[in-house]
C-alpha cells in the first residue's frame, strides 16, 4: 500500500497515478491511498501508510508490539486486536478508519508516555516495508494501560513474566516520565512478583506513585506495598 505522498516522493505523480487506475494496475483504498489491484492491505501496511505521512507518530504498542517483537505465544495475525497509539488528540487518517471500518483496532491517542525518548521506539521489519513499534520497555506500559478493559489481567501478568531482558536504565526514564499512576503501580507489582532480575535496578524511590488505593479487579486483595487490588494469583499463572 502506498500514500499519495510516497508515490509522489517515488516519481509518480498524480495524472499517472489515475492512469494506473484506470488500466488497473492500482485501486484506490481511500483518499491518498492506493493499492495494487487484487492485493490485500494489511493493518501493517496501512500503518506503514500512515508513517509515512505523519512521521511515525502512530505506532503498533502495547500487546501487538510485544507479539510483533516475539513476546507472546500469539502471533501478530491481521484478525487479531491491533493496537495503536498516537499523542493526544492526534487522529486516524479517514482513509484507514473506512478501509479498516468494523476491524477490531484499538486507537489510543494519549502522551501518558514520552514521545521524544527516541530509544522508546524500535523498527520492525515486515519484509517490503519496516514499521514504528514500541520498543519491549515501552510497549509493557502501553500494555498495562489497557488493563483489565481491553486486556486480561492475567495474560497482561504472563507476558510480563516473560520479559526477562528489559533494559532497566529505559525502563526507569519511562517510569519515571509515565503520567499513569495505575500503569506505574501494576507494572512494578507484576514486575515485583515475577522475580525479573533486573527489577532491582529499578530506582522506585524516585518514580511518583501518587497517593491512596487503586481498583485494579474488583474482589481481589490488596497489595500492601503498591496499593492495588489485584486478583489472587494461582499456580498457574505464576508458573
Amino acid at each position: 500500500m502506498k500514500t499519495a505522498t510516497e508515490l509522489a516522493d517515488l516519481g509518480v505523480s498524480n495524472s499517472l497515478t489515475q492512469r494506473y487506475i484506470k488500466e488497473g494496475w492500482l485501486v484506490s483504498v481511500g483518499r491518498g491511498a492506493y493499492a495494487k489491484t487484487h492485493g490485500k492491505v494489511t493493518k501493517l501496511g496501512a500503518l506503514h501508510g500512515m508513517q509515512y505521512e505523519s512521521a511515525h507518530l502512530v505506532h503498533a504498542g502495547g500487546r501487538t508490539a510485544l507479539e510483533l517483537l516475539g513476546y507472546s505465544h500469539y502471533a501478530a495475525m491481521d484478525d487479531r486486536r491491533f493496537f495503536l497509539f498516537g499523542p493526544h488528540k492526534c487522529k486516524l487518517p479517514e482513509w484507514f478508519r473506512k478501509r479498516f471500518q468494523g476491524a477490531d483496532i484499538v486507537f489510543s491517542a494519549s502522551s501518558f508516555l514520552p514521545f521524544s525518548l527516541a530509544t522508546s521506539f524500535t523498527r520492525y521489519d515486515a519484509g517490503a516495508f519496516a514499521v514504528t513499534v514500541s520498543a519491549p520497555e515501552r510497549a509493557v506500559l502501553e500494555l498495562l494501560y489497557h488493563v483489565p478493559a481491553k486486556v486480561g489481567f492475567n495474560e497482561a501478568f504472563q507476558l510480563v513474566g516473560g520479559m526477562g531482558t528489559l533494559r532497566p536504565g529505559i525502563m526507569q526514564e519511562l517510569l519515571e516520565q509515565c503520567a499513569t499512576i495505575k500503569v506505574k503501580r501494576l507494572f512494578l507489582y507484576m514486575a515485583r512478583e515475577s522475580g525479573h532480575r533486573w527489577y532491582k535496578d529499578l530506582e522506585k524511590d524516585v518514580v511518583d506513585l501518587g497517593s491512596g488505593k487503586r481498583v485494579i479487579v474488583k474482589g481481589g486483595k490488596l497489595d500492601k506495598e503498591f496499593q492495588i487490588t489485584v486478583p489472587v494469583l494461582s499456580e498457574e499463572v505464576l508458573f
